[in-house]
């Protein structure tokens, strides 16, 4: 039998959807860090991004929701290429996003 590539990343997206919701109500547990796993587990098997917003809302070190001023913090460093420098309390991984002003 066939599987229909489509149908499968369509469902699959929207229970990494799904998860990500569920994440950020449990935050402060244990619960949430199982989520983001899920959420990462699902887009490696399946071939499917995650979303950009999802991508860059977790510590893809230790699998933690990054909120800002709880267990986050974030940094803006301006000049000729302008950076957004997040860092993870939790593990002290380092994430620099680039944006433009």
């Amino acid at each position: 039998m066939r599987r229909n590539k489509k149908l499968i990343k369509k469902i699959c997206l929207s229970h990494i959807l799904s998860l990500f919701e569920q994440a950020q109500e449990k935050f402060p547990s244990d619960l949430s860090k199982r989520y983001i796993s899920l959420i990462r587990k699902y887009s490696t098997r399946n071939k499917v991004p995650i979303p950009l917003e999802i991508k860059r809302s977790f510590c893809k070190n230790c699998n933690t929701l990054l909120v800002p001023g709880n267990n986050c913090r974030i940094r803006i460093k301006s000049g000729k290429n302008p950076l957004r420098i997040i860092t993870c309390n939790n593990c002290g991984k380092v994430k620099r996003i680039g944006f433009t002003k």
